[in-house]
């Protein structure tokens, strides 16, 4: 299952829905721009942490991605949408997760290096359980 977005770098985050199928590898690809909004957001520079928060086990998965031609694509594979639905089993869980961004700059203020920070997306995962309950 796999879903695609467009975003806009902006001090507000996107708030999307991510829908994946617990057991099965899942997809997400965002669209990222530079500040004009037109041109691809060049990887120089950045770093991104990918987290979603299963809140009764008090989980978080930190999910691998790329970013290529301002395209961020990221990979939740079968082992970690399974966890998704534990502890509960239920068919339909929804889980917080977010895209931070991290570039690395010089603050020209304090003529040291600093990292600013961009949450491109707050969202949830829609994790659908295979299982009958």
């Amino acid at each position: 299952m796999s879903s695609i977005h467009k975003a806009v770098l902006g001090p507000d985050p996107v708030n999307i829905t991510w829908n994946v199928r617990c057991g099965e590898e899942s997809s997400l690809s965002v669209d990222l721009f530079e500040e004009d909004g037109i041109t691809p957001l060049s990887s120089d520079g950045w770093t991104f942490i990918i987290s979603v928060y299963n809140k009764p086990d008090h989980n978080f998965f930190d999910l691998p991605y790329t970013l290529e031609n301002g395209i961020l694509t990221i990979t939740a594979d079968s082992s970690v949408t399974e966890a998704f639905a534990r502890p509960d089993n239920i068919s339909i869980k929804t889980l917080p997760f977010d895209i931070q961004g991290f570039k690395e700059g010089i603050d020209i203020n304090k003529q040291e290096e600093s990292f600013g920070v961009w949450a491109a997306v707050m969202g949830e995962v829609k994790a659908f359980s295979t299982q009958n309950n």
